[in-house]
């Protein structure tokens, strides 16, 4: 059954602040079944190609087609930051570490507390429109870096890349539910 979730949901208990907004988080955050879905094309993140290699494309696919290739687990880091985890315990990661736009975003190993580019950090862009909560995602590489999709893109397969933030950019917002 596919559940809504309309707060921002990491920790496993408790509350957590995102821009400075206190919400309930259910005890399943951490567990695998999220999906990430864009508002400018309502796909969801997925990977192109094996999911357990290092390097593949990260893009927006139709969000029923493969539930096992756009389910994610959120893994708290600190600072309100988290790593986004698929099936195969690879990491949403900005490729190379680059701090620049237009970098594609990648799978690749989660890395340890000193690696920054596949940590992410919740922005409220917009609340309750359109019926749900909006999100940036803007990486702890490069705060001003944001996940984007690129070219704005509707398509099924459409690359995400960091790019500079813009709460205006829909392309750049964000939500996600869990499905159980």
């Amino acid at each position: 059954m596919r559940k809504r979730i309309q707060a921002w949901a990491v920790a496993v208990a408790g509350l957590v602040t995102v821009s400075g907004v206190a919400l309930a988080s259910p005890a399943n955050a951490t567990d695998y079944g999220w999906q990430f879905e864009g508002f400018n094309n309502h796909r969801c993140i997925g990977v192109n190609g094996a999911k357990n290699v290092n390097g593949r494309q990260m893009e927006m696919h139709d969000c029923y087609v493969d539930l096992t290739d756009t389910y994610f687990a959120w893994k708290p880091t600190s600072d309100g930051y988290y790593r986004l985890i698929n099936g195969y315990g690879k990491c949403m990661n900005v490729s190379g570490a680059s701090r620049t736009s237009g970098t594609k975003i990648i799978t690749y190993t989660c890395g340890g507390s000193s690696t920054l580019n596949d940590q992410w950090y919740p922005d409220m862009a917009a609340r309750n429109f359109h019926g749900r909560d909006w999100y940036l995602l803007r990486s702890r590489n490069n705060y001003n870096m944001c996940l984007n999709v690129k070219g704005n893109s509707t398509a099924a397969g459409a690359d995400l890349i960091q790019y500079t933030c813009d709460y205006g950019s829909r392309n750049e917002w964000f939500t996600w539910y869990f499905n159980d």
